[in-house]
């Protein structure tokens, strides 16, 4: 395992997956990888990030971008009610040397969130991706008698060979189950439907 900000400034390609138990909120869970994707990667290292997220709308993961860097409510990002200073965070934002593109995938598998993250990549429009995340995406289907962990493994790897073939990082967002919660401390084996999830990536970072 490793830090999340080790991560975020290596050079190398590698495919991190990134825990967060199932107590948390959703909105708490969708403040790491979106974190990464903006600060990280977008405003600081200029990358054009491609944000797969497979749970909120297009125009909900904008206007909690909006909220979150101009410290006011979603209620007020729609319906337009900013002041001065909040228009100026709005404006900072447009100057990033890089940007985020989300991608609403429902019910997509991997092999297609790869397929679609390649032809980013090759077409000039990302440097990054961001995957949020395992546990909602669609088990892809898999040649031979393979149960579901063996699956989300062949899942991670195919991600994993996109990373590395292409030359860009993959932050991949996992749940930890519920054997998890009472750890003082958490650990890698605990990571929800498959034992075999962190055995496929580079790097894993656990969230307490």
């Amino acid at each position: 395992s490793t830090t999340l900000p080790a991560f975020c400034s290596a050079s190398a390609p590698a495919v991190s997956i990134t825990c967060r138990s199932q107590a948390e909120s959703a909105a708490s869970c969708v403040i790491c990888p979106a974190s990464t994707a903006e600060l990280s990667w977008a405003r600081v290292r200029g990358f054009k990030v491609a944000f797969f997220h497979f749970e909120l709308s297009h125009g909900l993961m904008l206007d909690r971008r909006q909220a979150r860097h101009t410290r006011t409510s979603i209620r007020a990002i729609q319906t337009g009610l900013l002041n001065d200073a909040q228009h100026s965070a709005i404006d900072e934002m447009s100057r990033w040397p890089g940007g985020i593109q989300y991608i609403h995938c429902p019910a997509w598998n991997m092999g297609r969130v790869a397929a679609i993250a390649r032809q980013l990549v090759r077409g000039g429009k990302a440097d990054a991706i961001v995957v949020d995340y395992l546990g909602k995406s669609d088990i892809s289907e898999y040649k031979g008698d393979m149960n579901t962990a063996q699956r989300r493994g062949a899942d991670v790897e195919a991600l994993k060979s996109f990373a590395e073939s292409e030359g860009v990082p993959v932050l991949l967002m996992a749940q930890l189950s519920r054997e998890a919660a009472p750890q003082t401390r958490k650990s890698r084996h605990p990571i929800r439907d498959s034992g075999e999830i962190s055995e496929k990536s580079n790097l894993v970072i656990l969230l307490d």
